[in-house]
Parts: structure tokens; C-alpha cells; sequence
């Protein structure tokens, strides 16, 4: 469904631009590192930079699940055992 990412190539590319002298901010390559395993959309298959993933966290202070009651209805969004 998505459009094909050549990893190796992608990685050999930012190492090069790296050798190169291309990258002047550490928060480039990091954001170039990330774009290039976001392509892949894979969930599985992740990284998260310290820049970009350790500085802010954002975080629900309650999980959130939805139920559908028998399982055809619309699901239902609850909080806490709380409905929203």
C-alpha cells in the first residue's frame, strides 16, 4: 500500500552526507534518520532520536480503550472505566 524504501540505500546516503561534511546540526541527521524509518511505516521497526523522541514526552494521563458491546456495533471510547 505504501510506496518502497531501500533502508541500506537510505542509510548509506546519510552516512556519506555525514563524511561529507553535509550536516551541520546533530538535529539533521536525527531528523533525516527518523523520515527514513517513518517511510518504512512499519510498527515494528522504529527509531526514535533523543532529539526528537526523549525531549518532550506527551502522555495521556489515563489510558483510553474502545469496546463495542457485541461486536458489530460502533466501538465505544472509555477512560479509566469511564465512558467518554
Amino acid at each position: 500500500m505504501e510506496p518502497a524504501i531501500d533502508i541500506s540505500a537510505n542509510l548509506t546516503l546519510i552516512v556519506n552526507k555525514m563524511k561529507e561534511g553535509y550536516y551541520k546540526k546533530r538535529a539533521r541527521v536525527q531528523a533525516h534518520l527518523f523520515t527514513t524509518f517513518q517511510a518504512v511505516h512499519d510498527g515494528h521497526l522504529r527509531f526514535s532520536p533523543d532529539l526528537m523522541g526523549k525531549v518532550f514526552a506527551f502522555r495521556r494521563p489515563v489510558e483510553i480503550i474502545s469496546v463495542s458491546q457485541d461486536g458489530t456495533e460502533i466501538p465505544k471510547v472509555y477512560a479509566k472505566g469511564k465512558r467518554l
